[in-house]
């Protein structure tokens, strides 16, 4: 399609098209140039600046290093932790410089930081860096520098230099420095750097894409600019005013951090030199002590009297000099052979780490540990030897009050030092508090106790915060009020020597003049933005409001010749439209009938607000619609087409478009106008009735019935003949006949009229059987007749469908005649054996009872066997004629309301007598709530007589159970338990079949005529009933048989 832009009566070139998509290209590709440079820049210069730091550093000092808490006594290592506090204090980009190290295992561990000991980012030597990803450990492989980003760890996220320190006498790498920036900061600074040569290109690009916009079309109603242009700039102005009170408060919030951050450095840096300076003090006086000869005999001869009394003076000038609150003697199994500071305790073995750990290296130990009473004080513990030989140990502690109060003082901060409870014992721990004068308030906090506060009392709001303190993540704040005082307060963990935390210490620092200085700030800048965009407001809305005023009155000479234009197109049938010649064939003016035709409102359409046209057609029609305009343009035509389009709601609606070209002075296309008709019904009328006749064609061909249909006066409109067709009429002897015409002989005719009309009148579906003699034989024939509705649901027909049952019927009419003769045959054979089997039952009866003479005992045997065999034989008779009559629909039911709980009763009490004679009991349990139940009484009878009869013949010995319930309001179920020897599963399926009789037992013979069960399934199902039995082998049998209920009112 060649596509026209008309714009403001000017055609866009091609060039400013290109030059628009090129800019595009070009910004994209620039950024991503720029992108890559800064990015490799400042890596280069984070690499440059970790190498730098590593060629400081000694590789022989580091060599000395062994990655384990003995580092701590290592001068080499206090020497690197001072080097990276320093290049950390001078460098604050840096959040951490620290040297790591590989083990045997390949795990990588730290062997110093440049973080103080008590700071909660601290690592001790050795500690292991589990976090660390694999590309850490290339470094120590492969011996190359590189950075590294993002790295997560437990302390945050950050990028990390990292440069490996190369042994010089075997070239492999000993250990590897690392710096880390905040990612924060980095992207921070890679974004300013970033936007700046960015944000001139994309001026650049703003400039060029202005240019393509003035040149857009000038809409012939444009909207008044007060409500198109008042809010955007307002909203503009809004947002700048929104992001300047942002940026303040940005701002302050870094500044109150940033103060934060400095304060706790001042203190972790305060707590860190006193610790020091403590510490140097007591190893100096622990060694001046250690020369003593004296002190080394009484260690080592333990001389605990000579102990108190040359060295109590010492002790108490320490304290009064120097504050020491703890002096012990231990001898060299760690047994205090003298405290001095407490001399009536002595004895006990000393299990503090300072002492063990001291006894381990064998070397000097100082650190934080809880004294016993819980006061955190500062221990240094020495060994004393005789030579090579360790006699004892002489240890110095100090507790750290002085230090938190010189904090407190200097920093002008509340400090509070808390320990876990774990750690101390409840007695001790108050007893020692009152021993000092001081409230022992152990239930104040749920985990921790209060060893030290600078303030006198705390604030019940502090201590309710203070109990879920531990919650708050080392390093960060929490801010709260109290005393009408705003405070903000930083956790940092205490470790004792071993690395474990012991408790907190919680700095809580005043910052209501902070927040007062950001308060005036903010006040100032929100009456100043405030006054600013009122006044910008509402110049803006006076000079939009007169250019809306004159525009107002343009429009309205318009929109009176718009009307008279619309009133005159409304009354075209279809849609009238005008459009722009472009790929989206861009409405400018639709009729309102476009709603009906394509479900779109006009405001939809126009301007291609939700969608354009472009969207709606069938996109297989897409081209041919673009063709047939292009041709009837390159002629000079009109166009007139038929194309598919796509309904709102998903439909296809087929449409006729007529339109023509307008043209401009110049030739070139200006407008499009034409008329769009909605032709679906028309369309798809055609099409159904098409693919109608199609279907039906080849339904008829795939049938082998013959298929012929009637109108409402009995003439044949069609007719459908099947090869297989026994009539052998051709259908051009039907068609447009009368019914009657056909040649139809009695008494078929009749029948089929019949069904005819019947169908044609009420509407119904009939069936029609009958025969017809033919040459060959008679034939039978089934006939389906429905009502014919081809189109309003009047019935105008019928159609019928003639199907051949020939042989369908001859198969029923041969198993009819075999039925008939096996019921003939065994109703003749059962009542030809009843004749004579009742004279040998007589003679037999006369014979036994003496008529004829006296007999003996084994004549009595034998004529005592015929008589139970003729009984059996006649059962068996009886027993055949009655599932005969059955099957033959013989058997009368008299099914009437009857009470099924009293006769089982009744038949439970006559059998008890039978039962008794094997010693068997028979039980009832019977459910009252049964209602009356529909059944015939003597069937019934027959049923329970015979399933208690099979209970007690199969049963040696237990008890027999009759029962009933009422199940679901629905069904009587009945049952007859026993105790006998049960059935095999793979046997109950044969109980209810004809003649099937099934051991129950390896030594035993079932008796009886294999009909019984037989007989009194057919009874249960003549009832629209059910019997079934469950059993158990070995230990019984139970059958069922439910029976419908129906509730009988009186």
């Amino acid at each position: 399609m060649i596509m026209v832009l008309e714009k403001a009566g000017k055609n866009i070139p091609k060039f400013y098209v290109y030059l628009f998509v090129g800019s595009i290209v070009f910004f994209i590709l620039i950024s991503l140039w720029i992108f890559k440079a800064i990015d490799g820049n400042m890596r280069k210069e984070f690499l440059e600046q970790a190498n730098s730091i590593a060629q400081t550093l000694d590789p022989i000092r580091i060599k000395t290093l062994s990655g384990t808490a003995a580092d701590l006594q290592n001068p080499n290592y206090t020497i690197l932790k001072d080097q990276f506090i320093f290049i950390k204090h001078t460098n604050k980009k840096l959040k951490f410089v620290y040297l790591m190290g590989l083990d045997a295992s390949n795990k990588i561990f730290i062997f110093v930081d440049n973080e103080p000991v008590l700071s909660a980012d601290y690592s001790p030597p050795g500690q292991l860096y589990d976090e660390a990803p694999e590309s850490f450990k290339k470094v120590f492989n492969t011996n190359r520098s590189t950075v590294i980003y993002p790295v997560k760890d437990r302390w945050g996220v950050w990028i990390s230099a990292l440069v490996p320190i190369i042994d010089p006498a075997t070239g492999k790498s000993i250990a590897v420095v690392g710096i880390d920036i905040e990612a924060r900061k980095w992207k921070m600074e890679f974004l300013s750097t970033f936007f700046v040569p960015v944000g001139i290109i994309l001026f650049l690009f703003s400039i060029i894409f202005s240019i393509i916009l003035s040149r857009r079309n000038i809409e012939v109603s444009p909207k008044p600019v007060l409500k198109r242009l008042l809010l955007p700039l307002g909203s503009i102005f809004f947002l700048f005013t929104i992001l300047f009170g942002r940026v303040i408060f940005l701002q302050q919030k870094e500044r109150l951090d940033r103060t934060g951050q400095i304060v706790m450095k001042d203190v972790t840096s305060i707590l860190h030199i006193e610790m020091a300076s403590q510490i140097k003090t007591m190893s100096a006086i622990i060694e001046l002590l250690m020369s003593d000869a004296a002190l080394q005999k009484a260690l080592k001869e333990k001389d605990r009297h000579f102990i108190l009394s040359r060295y109590d003076s010492v002790f108490k000038k320490f304290r009064n000099q120097y504050l020491f609150t703890h002096f012990h003697f231990i001898d060299n199994n760690r047994y205090c052979l003298a405290r001095l500071h407490r001399p009536e305790i002595y004895g006990d073995r000393i299990n503090r780490s300072t002492v063990i750990k001291a006894e381990r290296t064998g070397k000097p130990v100082a650190g934080i540990e809880i004294a016993t009473l819980g006061a955190l004080t500062i221990r240094s513990v020495h060994p004393v030897y005789a030579g090579n030989t360790l006699i004892g140990y002489l240890e110095l502690g100090k507790e750290l009050d002085d230090i938190f109060a010189h904090i407190h003082d200097n920093l002008e901060v509340e400090v509070f030092i808390t320990i876990k409870k774990e750690l101390l014992r409840r007695q001790d721990w108050e007893t020692e508090m009152n021993r000092l004068g001081k409230v022992p308030d152990w239930d104040r906090f749920n985990d921790y106790v209060m060893v030290y506060s600078s303030l006198k009392k705390l604030p019940v709001s502090a201590c309710d915060l203070m109990n879920r303190v531990h919650l708050l993540p080392a390093g960060k704040h929490a801010e709260f009020r109290c005393s009408g005082l705003d405070w903000r307060l930083k956790r940092v963990p205490l470790k004792d020597i071993s690395g474990t935390v012991i408790g907190n210490m919680l700095i809580m620092r005043n910052i209501v003049n902070d927040k007062a200085s950001y308060r005036r700030l903010m006040t100032v800048s929100i009456v100043v933005s405030t006054v600013s965009f009122a006044w910008f407001f509402g110049f803006l809305y006076v000079i939009l409001r007169r250019v809306d005023t004159g525009m107002a009155l343009q429009q309205k000479n318009l929109k009176e010749s718009e009307e008279q234009f619309r009133t005159l197109v409304s009354n075209i049938p279809g849609v009238t439209y005008r459009c722009r010649y472009d790929e989206n064939w861009t409405m400018l003016y639709m009729s309102s009938e476009v709603h009906f035709v394509t479900g779109y409102n006009v405001s939809d359409l126009i301007n291609n607000k939700v969608c354009s046209f472009a969207d709606i057609i069938y996109k297989e029609d897409t081209e041919k619609v673009a063709e047939v305009i292009k041709k009837a343009i390159d002629t000079g035509k009109a166009w007139d087409m038929e194309y598919r389009i796509i309904h709102k709601n998903g439909g296809i609606v087929w449409v006729q478009e007529k339109g023509r070209a307008v043209y401009d002075i110049g030739g070139t296309v200006r407008y499009l106008d034409g008329v769009i008709i909605n032709i679906t019904e028309r369309k798809l009328f055609g099409l159904e009735l098409s693919a109608r006749e199609e279907r039906i064609k080849s339904l008829l061909e795939s049938m082998q019935d013959l298929v012929f249909v009637l109108d409402d006066k009995f003439i044949f409109q069609s007719y459908h003949q099947p090869a297989s067709d026994k009539l052998f009429i051709q259908s051009k002897e039907f068609v447009g006949k009368h019914f009657n015409e056909v040649g139809f002989p009695e008494p078929a005719l009749s029948k089929i009229k019949s069904g005819l009309e019947k169908t044609l009148n009420s509407g119904q579906v009939s069936q029609i059987e009958y025969w017809l003699d033919m040459p060959h034989g008679r034939l039978w024939f089934d006939m389906s007749v429905s009502p014919y509705r081809p189109y309003s649901g009047k019935i105008l027909g019928v159609t019928c469908v003639v199907r051949d049952i020939t042989l369908r019927r001859q198969a029923e009419e041969e198993m009819k005649k075999a039925v008939a003769i096996k019921t003939d045959f065994i109703s003749m054979v059962s009542h030809e054996l009843r004749t004579p089997l009742a004279v040998i039952k007589e003679g037999i009866n006369i014979v036994a009872d003496g008529s004829c003479g006296d007999i003996n005992e084994e004549q009595k045997k034998y004529l005592s066997t015929a008589q139970r065999n003729i009984q059996r034989l006649g059962r068996l008779v009886t027993d055949v004629l009655d599932i005969q009559k059955m099957e033959a629909g013989l058997t009368e039911f008299d099914i009437i309301a009857n009470d099924l709980n009293r006769l089982i009763r009744e038949i439970g009490e006559d059998m008890t007598r039978v039962a008794s004679q094997k010693g068997l009991a028979i039980k009832f349990n019977i459910d009252d709530k049964l209602p009356s139940v529909k059944f015939d009484m003597d069937k019934i009878n027959q049923v329970l007589t015979n399933l208690i009869n099979n209970a007690i013949k199969f049963t040696d010995a237990g008890e027999i159970n009759l029962g009933t319930v009422f199940e679901e309001n629905k069904f009587a179920k009945v049952y007859v338990s026993d105790t006998g020897p049960g059935i095999k599963t793979e046997d109950i399926p044969k109980l209810f079949q004809k003649f099937a009789q099934i051991a129950v037992s390896n030594n035993r013979k079932p008796g009886g005529t294999g009909l019984g069960l037989a007989i009194c399934k057919e009874i249960i199902e003549r009832h629209n009933g059910k019997i079934w039995a469950e059993s158990e082998f070995g230990k019984g049998t139970t059958f069922y048989f439910i029976l419908p209920v129906e509730e009988i009112n009186f």
